[in-house]
C-alpha cells in the first residue's frame, strides 16, 4: 500500500473531500407520522451542516448547501400505503381510532401492505438513479417497521425476490435487475439505535434499558438488544393503554395532555423500575415523542444516516447522558 495514501487518510478531510464524495440519495418514506418524518430530515439537516462546518471552519471557508451530499425525496402517500384499513375505519365505524397506527393494537400488516411499500421504494429508486450516479437509501423512521424494513433490504438485493413481490406486470427483468445491482439499502431506526446504545454504554456495567414505544417496537428491541448483552425491562399489559394515550396526545400536539401523560409515564413507570434496578436507560422509540424523558431513537437514528452518508465522519458525536 502506498504510504503517502495512508498517511493522505489519516489527515483532516478539506473542503475538496467534501466536493469529491458520491452523494448519497434517500427515499424516505414518511408518515409514520408525518410530523416526525419531518422532524427527521430537519436533524439530519442540522446534524449535516454541523460536520461539514467542522470540515470548512479550520480553511476559514464560508459553508453553503450545495456542500451537502445528502439528498432527499420524500413520499408521503398513506392514502396507498394503507388504503384497505382506511376504507375499512370509513365504513366501520366512521371515524379513525387507536388501530390505525401501526403497533399500537390489532391492526394488521398483510403481505398487500409490504408491497405497496416496496413499490413506493422501487419506484423512487428507478427515479433516483436516473438523475446520476450516487448511492440510494430507503429511510423509513419507523421503530416499528424494522421488520418491513429488513423484508425490503433484502428484497431490494434479488432481482427474482423484487417480481415475485411486486409482480412481473409491475417491473420488468431489466428494472428489476437494475435495482439489483445498485446495491440499494433500507434501514429502520432500532438497529441504528441498539448499536449505538450498547456502544456508549459503561464496560462492565449491565445496561438496563426501558423502551417507551408501541407493543411492537418493543417486542423489536427486546430481540435485537439480546444480541448486544443488553437488558430490556419488560412492561405490562395494563401499561399499553397508558402509552396508546400518550402516542395520540403527542401526535396531535395536546400539551395538557400530553404533560399529564409524561407524569403518569414517571410515577407509574420510570420510576418504580429504576428504583428496583438502580440505574436505567429510558429510550424514547416512537419518533412521535417529545417527552424529554430519555434518548429519542429519532435523534440516534439520524446521527446514524448522517455519519453513514459521510463514510463515518461525525460517528463521535456526543451522546445524551444513558443513565437516569
Amino acid at each position: 500500500m502506498n504510504p503517502r495514501a495512508v498517511t493522505r487518510r489519516k489527515k483532516a478531510p478539506l473542503a475538496a473531500d467534501l466536493l469529491r464524495m458520491p452523494v448519497t440519495r434517500d427515499i424516505v418514506i414518511a408518515d409514520f407520522g408525518r410530523d416526525a418524518s419531518l422532524e427527521y430530515l430537519r436533524l439530519v439537516s442540522r446534524r449535516e451542516k454541523r460536520l461539514i462546518e467542522g470540515v470548512l471552519a479550520p480553511e476559514g471557508h464560508a459553508f453553503f448547501d450545495e456542500y451537502r451530499r445528502v439528498m432527499h425525496t420524500v413520499v408521503g402517500d398513506l392514502a396507498f400505503l394503507k388504503e384497505t384499513a382506511l376504507e375499512r375505519s370509513a365504513k366501520n365505524p366512521g371515524y379513525l381510532k387507536g388501530d390505525i397506527l401501526i403497533g399500537t393494537g390489532p391492526w394488521p400488516r398483510p403481505g398487500v401492505f409490504f408491497q405497496k411499500l416496496a413499490r413506493l421504494a422501487v419506484q423512487q429508486a428507478l427515479l433516483a438513479m436516473d438523475r446520476g450516479p450516487g448511492r440510494v437509501r430507503v429511510v423509513i423512521p419507523c421503530n416499528t417497521l424494522s421488520d418491513e424494513a429488513k423484508r425490503l433490504d433484502h428484497a431490494l438485493g434479488s432481482a427474482r425476490e423484487l417480481r415475485k413481490r411486486l409482480g412481473p406486470r409491475f417491473l420488468s427483468r431489466s428494472r428489476a435487475r437494475k435495482i439489483a445491482a445498485a446495491g440499494i439499502r433500507a434501514f429502520a431506526p432500532p438497529e441504528a439505535v441498539i448499536r449505538r446504545l450498547a456502544e456508549n454504554g459503561s464496560p462492565g456495567k449491565p445496561l438496563n434499558l426501558l423502551v417507551l414505544g408501541a407493543r411492537g417496537a418493543r417486542a423489536v428491541y427486546e430481540k435485537l438488544a439480546a444480541f448486544r448483552g443488553l437488558h430490556v425491562t419488560p412492561l405490562e399489559n395494563r401499561h399499553d393503554d397508558l402509552i396508546r394515550q400518550t402516542i395520540v396526545a403527542s401526535i396531535g400536539n395536546r400539551r395538557e395532555r400530553l404533560d399529564l401523560c409524561r407524569r403518569r409515564l414517571i410515577h407509574e413507570i420510570i420510576e418504580p423500575r429504576k428504583k428496583r434496578l438502580g440505574s436505567l436507560v429510558v429510550l424514547e422509540a416512537r419518533t412521535d415523542f417529545r417527552l424529554g424523558l430519555g434518548p429519542s431513537s429519532l435523534e440516534i437514528f439520524a446521527d446514524a444516516m448522517t455519519s453513514d452518508a459521510y463514510g463515518g465522519m461525525g460517528a463521535d458525536a456526543a451522546m445524551p447522558s444513558l443513565h437516569v
